[in-house]
């Protein structure tokens, strides 16, 4: 079965998320993983330790460039956004949610970050 962005956007707007699969190669997650490593590894140090309540989490992404960035070059995951929220739309936050290891940080509440889509 080929991939239709009509379906994936009306599976949206029903049931509020699709997955997609194959969005990413597997080199590029091995990639992207390595660079939110170590952009984790540069949140410890700005914050001075691990005790901070966003350890794990890394909350400006695009910040850190490399394959964060290269992300948006990926036409599939692009078309995917526009079908939902409209041509040029904007990426307001880019945040990582990586859980520590017996440890919490905010990605672990469930919340809505924008209760509504605002037409236009």
């Amino acid at each position: 079965m080929s991939f239709d962005l009509k379906t994936f956007a009306a599976t949206i707007e029903q049931e509020g998320s699709c997955i997609v699969e194959n969005v990413l190669s597997p080199e590029f997650v091995g990639q992207i993983k390595k660079e939110l490593d170590k952009a984790i590894e540069q949140e410890v140090e700005y914050h001075g330790d691990t005790s901070y309540g966003d350890y794990g989490m890394v909350l400006l992404c695009s910040l850190y460039g490399g394959h964060f960035i290269k992300l948006f070059d990926n036409k599939l995951l692009t078309d995917c956004i526009e079908a939902v929220l409209g041509e040029g739309s904007i990426v307001y936050a880019y945040t990582s949610s990586s859980m520590p290891p017996n440890k919490t940080n905010y990605s672990r509440r469930i919340h809505v970050d924008s209760p509504r889509n605002i037409p236009g």
